[in-house]
């Protein structure tokens, strides 16, 4: 059930039918109960397969949020998002979408000071900085170019 409605939830939102995405996966996430396996002694392939399904639930996560943007909820995600953030701070696509929402707030020193964190954090763990697509995120918002920011969104 799940794994269906996250695949039609991401078909519609490459469509770019917005509104129909957004609900296709919020119904597919409310199905979530906690981590995978939560209350599971899992060893070899099951650890894996609990992993994938954690995997795809961060990635449905992550979908919802870009519809919901994408249909102008920003104010109401920003915590949704810092969230995400926390519990995934070595994945791009939460601070990107952390960095939008707040731009698109009307707090463009808070979007590039999120880039100032993810910098800090890539680097504090990973030892590299942010990726390119972080980066043009970046230099969009100090230069205010608003379709450069919708490009990156999409």
């Amino acid at each position: 059930m799940f794994t269906d409605l996250t695949r039609h939830g991401q078909a519609h939102l490459r469509a770019g039918e917005h509104a129909a995405a957004a609900t296709l996966l919020h119904d597919a996430l409310a199905l979530w109960r906690g981590p995978a396996g939560e209350n599971i002694t899992a060893t070899g392939t099951l650890t894996q397969q609990l992993a994938d399904l954690d995997e795809q639930r961060v990635i449905a996560t992550e979908d919802f949020i870009d519809a919901r943007l994408a249909l102008g909820a920003t104010s109401s995600l920003l915590h949704d998002i810092r969230a995400l953030v926390l519990d995934q701070p070595l994945r791009d696509r939460p601070w990107e979408q952390l960095m939008r929402a707040l731009y698109l707030t009307g707090d463009p020193a808070g979007a590039l000071g999120a880039y100032q964190k993810a910098r800090k954090s890539f680097n504090e763990a990973l030892g590299i900085e942010p990726s390119g697509r972080l980066q043009q995120l970046q230099g969009s918002i100090l230069q205010r170019d608003e379709l450069a920011i919708a490009r990156l969104a999409s």
